[in-house]
């Protein structure tokens, strides 16, 4: 013989309701605070990007990934390689920088585009900062993210108790 007690409440239920659409605030709200924190620090690594040619700048974007609770960002460096080189120069094993392609944008003479393209080398390979290029765009984008992400769980609450 077995028995079944089957225990209900109206107020069981809509708690459970409300849970279920926690992924969905999160989602949302998320997903809303990384485009706050995104917009800006896109432009301001644009802001800050090497403007020789502007094809650096050209290729920055952002993208936002995931779902629910877990939601990424990250700014994309089209030609991250180029910052790199601009802020820290080549390693010294590696090639020198096509020697026409610095005349031709410098509008300097071989010789001296030459000059250029070998003094493009890095003397100590612990000479690279290991915060890397945007560093300050960085720092600002996570402590702006601290806020606007704090805003977003507070967002979220509301949304659960309504």
């Amino acid at each position: 013989m077995s028995y079944t007690i089957n225990v209900t409440s109206n107020d069981i239920d809509i708690q459970n309701a409300k849970l279920s659409r926690f992924n969905a605030y999160a989602e949302d709200h998320y997903k809303s605070a990384m485009r706050q924190v995104l917009n800006p620090t896109k432009s301001a690594v644009k802001a800050a990007a090497p403007k020789m040619s502007g094809a650096m700048a050209k290729g920055i974007g952002s993208k936002i990934t995931g779902s629910g609770s877990s939601v990424t960002g990250k700014v994309l460096l089209g030609q991250e390689w180029y910052g790199n080189i601009v802020e820290h120069g080549r390693h010294k094993t590696n090639k020198m920088p096509p020697v026409d392609i610095i005349a031709e944008r410098f509008g300097v003479p071989l010789n001296q585009a030459f000059a250029i393209s070998k003094s493009i080398a890095i003397k100590d390979s612990n000479a690279r900062k290991p915060a890397g290029f945007f560093a300050s765009q960085r720092e600002a984008a996570f402590a702006l993210a601290r806020v606007v992400f704090a805003a977003a769980n507070e967002n979220i609450v509301q949304d659960m108790v309504k």
